[in-house]
């Protein structure tokens, strides 16, 4: 399978606070990164992410994060070089279930919050969704995770939720721009 011309691609990005982080495509070859990076998160940011307590992820976690086909099934990652290795700073996802439509989970780890780096995942996801006919994410969010809830209603795409119990049900419209994307 060829890959589409943005996932194969891999761009070096300057933050608002003058880092330089690289955005790329993630792979199976990421698993040890990727696990890095989970167990560097605070309990309650994974929590937020996975609605439930996962202290480690399974080797068929890492399977299913990673053995994506960057068609239907796409992740992205941040990274940034530290201490002379390249550490994943964030890392987002979608997996299409429907020809124009693929639910999103994003993450950005604890210690790089502020920073820019959710808006930049976003805006590649969105750019990658949309070369790929995707024109509407949808997410299930903690009620509870308040800097998600505010940060998706700021990206400038429109935006549609509904509240079931604890949980708030989103669709972003990738086409619909109601004001700037960051």
């Amino acid at each position: 399978m060829t890959w589409p011309a943005s996932a194969q691609w891999r761009a070096d990005v300057v933050l608002r606070d003058g880092g330089t982080v690289c955005v790329r495509a993630l792979g199976l070859d990421d698993a040890d990164a990727l696990q890095r990076f989970h167990i560097g998160q605070s309990a309650e940011s994974t929590y937020q992410r996975f609605f439930a307590p996962r202290p480690r992820l399974s080797p068929n976690d890492l399977q299913h994060l990673l053995g994506v086909d960057q068609n239907n099934r796409v992740a992205l990652g941040v990274t940034e070089i530290r201490a002379g290795s390249e550490e994943i700073l964030a890392v987002g996802r979608f997996d299409r279930y429907d020809s124009d439509a693929a639910e999103l989970a994003c993450t950005v780890a604890d210690s790089d919050h502020g920073r820019g780096i959710a808006s930049l995942l976003l805006r590649h996801l969105a750019d990658i969704g949309r070369e790929l006919g995707v024109s509407r994410f949808t997410a299930e969010v903690l009620a509870t995770n308040t800097a998600m809830i505010g940060f998706l209603r700021h990206t400038g795409y429109t935006m549609e939720s509904r509240r079931d119990d604890d949980v708030l049900h989103v669709e972003i419209h990738l086409d619909d721009v109601s004001g700037p994307v960051h």
